[in-house]
């Protein structure tokens, strides 16, 4: 029987986001996969493979075990490859986006440096590569010369069954943990990190506060963990004259996410580079409006659901969300939109184009 071994590593975190969420959809669907049925699907996780230490999990501990029981095909949710695998072993990976190409500034050296020797690798050995969006398929072809034969772009999606329309009475307790009212805040759902462009946000959101006064409710929440660059986003947030209206509330967890996105008058995700923006469509499955950076991939995405502001004109940003607060119809517009637009995409779609994909290469 043929063996299909899967990296699951970072489905296995807690704390699930982008890359996690994408690797724990796709391998509980994939196990269960009809198009690979007749194939024995391998898990290596440090639980399973029993590796307690937080580094060289890949080039030691996954490098020995393809060794020991090398597999037809292993496929990579994450794009970094061991150094050392057999010939005979086909390789399937995915890559999420090359924003440290774009916005070196944007990433720690060292990182920029990884990311760039991790994607080189992946693109020269890899014999499938699985990309989120039509952009980062052609981000790859034109900075890495990767073969368009090689690419299989899987769009991903939103986990519909957290979020979804939800009623205000079912989310109100989690408002009330947060101390939000309902529709009463933009809200962020990201790391918050410089590549995120936030400072757009507390910048944006001062000049709003400052025509609309303080008597209005409306306030900015973070929903993240801390990134690269956080040191200065939180100065910024700390002299900000609306500073008791900016919330940062950290890492949310996901039981609580979906009710915090319902409740939100809108999504805000003005990122400069993304290789396919889950938050977006998170918030359209529930009916949320988006404003958005106006970038390809989030086009790919929203189609016309979203409103789409450069993610540099601080102006026009702060418009968008005046346009959000202060027009009922454009919000009722957008929120249609978004619901119809969110059942386009599905993990089901996703992980059945993978198992396609990976199929195909067991029988070549």
């Amino acid at each position: 029987m043929p063996t299909i071994a899967i990296d699951s590593s970072s489905a296995e975190k807690p704390q699930r986001t982008g890359v996690e969420e994408y690797s724990f959809q796709i391998i509980e669907r994939l196990k269960k996969s009809a198009v690979l049925e007749g194939t024995s699907v391998v898990l290596f996780s440090p639980k399973t493979l029993k590796w307690p230490f937080k580094k060289f999990w890949m080039q030691i501990r996954v490098t020995w075990e393809l060794w020991r029981r090398p597999p037809e095909v292993f496929f990579v949710p994450g794009q970094a490859l061991p150094f050392f695998i057999s010939k005979k072993i086909k390789v399937a990976t995915t890559i999420h986006d090359v924003g440290f190409r774009r916005y070196p500034q944007l990433y720690p050296p060292a990182e920029v440096r990884r990311q760039e020797a991790v994607t080189r690798r992946a693109v020269r050995r890899a014999d499938i590569i699985f990309t989120p969006s039509e952009f980062t398929e052609t981000e790859l072809v034109e900075l890495y010369q990767a073969k368009l034969e090689k690419i299989v772009v899987t769009p991903l999606s939103a986990d519909t069954d957290r979020y979804k329309f939800l009623s205000r009475e079912t989310i109100e307790p989690t408002l009330q943990k947060y101390r939000l009212g309902y529709k009463n805040y933009f809200l962020f759902v990201s790391r918050v990190e410089l590549k995120k462009n936030p400072e757009v946000l507390i910048s944006a959101f001062g000049e709003l506060k400052n025509k609309m006064g303080f008597g209005d409710p409306l306030r900015l929440v973070f929903a993240g963990r801390p990134g690269f660059g956080f040191e200065k986003i939180k100065k910024l947030h700390e002299i900000s004259p609306v500073k008791d209206f900016i919330l940062s509330l950290g890492y949310v967890s996901l039981e609580d996410l979906p009710a915090l996105v319902n409740g939100a008058r809108a999504l805000v995700l003005p990122s400069w580079y993304e290789g396919f923006g889950i938050p977006a469509l998170e918030a359209a499955a529930c009916g949320t409006p988006v404003i958005a950076a106006d970038i390809p991939p989030i086009h790919e995405v929203l189609g016309e659901a979203g409103l789409f502001v450069p993610p540099f004109e601080l102006e026009l940003w702060e418009q968008a969300m005046e346009k959000i607060a202060k027009d009922p119809v454009l919000v009722s517009e957008l929120s249609q939109k978004g619901l119809a637009r969110a059942k386009s995409f599905s993990w089901d779609s996703t992980a059945q184009k993978t198992a396609e994909a990976i199929n195909k290469l067991l029988k070549e």
